[in-house]
């Protein structure tokens, strides 16, 4: 009796810990493709993420001026002498993205 109980637990707790493997295992792989979806994009449009505060004063204060709002999240792209800066910001509820030069210009994306 005592050995088809344990021989009954042995097996529940090897099937139970394969079936939570294979779960682990079957998520991983989404995580890392959305990772490299986002690094993609980024590298395809020629922007490098910047922190926010390295951005030009004319640009934050053109953000504040004209939208009322700070910019959560800042990328830059080197043309040449020129620099683009790609904004993230939220107005409204809404995050919106914009794109200045570093005089705080507006510049519209079928420009860049």
């Amino acid at each position: 009796m005592k050995k088809t109980i344990l021989s009954t637990l042995s097996t529940l707790t090897i099937t139970a810990l394969f079936f939570a493997t294979q779960t682990i295992s079957a998520q991983e792989p989404v995580e890392k493709k959305q990772d490299t979806i986002s690094q993609n994009q980024e590298i395809e449009e020629g922007f490098s993420e910047i922190e926010v505060i390295a951005l030009p004063q004319a640009i934050k204060d053109a953000v504040m001026i004209d939208f009322s709002a700070i910019a959560s999240k800042a990328w830059v792209n080197h043309t040449g002498d020129k620099k683009v800066y790609k904004l993230s910001i939220q107005t409204s509820g809404d995050p919106k993205i914009v794109y200045a030069d570093k005089e705080g210009n507006w510049i519209k994306k079928e420009d860049i």
